[in-house]
């Protein structure tokens, strides 16, 4: 990796590093069904099934709906996954993982986020999957996979103060 490279991995959190999966864990495990969003319009329990649903479909390389944002798709993918700062609120996800479109509808809370932990561990101990395409940021390799999956992450459990 040249010096260009060492400067926009620096400080950066991919959750292929235990360290990172042990942050996400716990904070997922600190979630409870009364917590109460600072944006959005998803309970916890939608933000819960929202998280998995997204593991879940890149798992499957699922064919999701592309989002567009008015931005080119490589410069929108480079700002989000290697610049440090936080995700936007109320960026629209595709139908297939939307709650009261296509997304997994909630059931019971600890089901639930057992079945997020699941999908998550599972996310972290595959293949990175490069044949498949995200919605907003269009082709990615292993390595963004793995820090979009942190993002992702993180954006949804801030949401609940977490």
């Amino acid at each position: 990796m040249g010096a260009a490279g060492l400067v926009t991995e620096v400080g950066l959190k991919y959750i292929d590093s235990p360290a990172v999966q042990d942050e996400i864990f716990v904070r997922i495990g600190t979630l409870t069904p009364d917590d109460q969003a600072r944006w959005g319009k998803m309970t916890v329990q939608q933000m819960i099934c929202h998280l998995g649903d997204g593991y879940r479909a890149v798992m499957a390389r699922r064919k999701l709906d592309r989002v567009e944002m008015g931005i080119p798709r490589p410069l929108l993918k480079w700002i989000a996954l290697r610049v440090p700062l936080r995700w936007p609120k109320d960026v629209p996800a595709p139908h297939e993982i939307t709650q009261g479109m296509g997304g997994t509808p909630p059931g019971a809370f600890e089901s639930d986020r057992e079945e997020l932990v699941r999908s998550l561990r599972e996310f972290c101990e595959r293949e990175p999957p490069e044949d498949c395409a995200h919605p907003l940021f269009g082709r990615m390799n292993g390595r963004d996979w793995m820090r979009w999956a942190y993002l992702h992450a993180d954006h949804h459990l801030r949401q609940f103060g977490r």
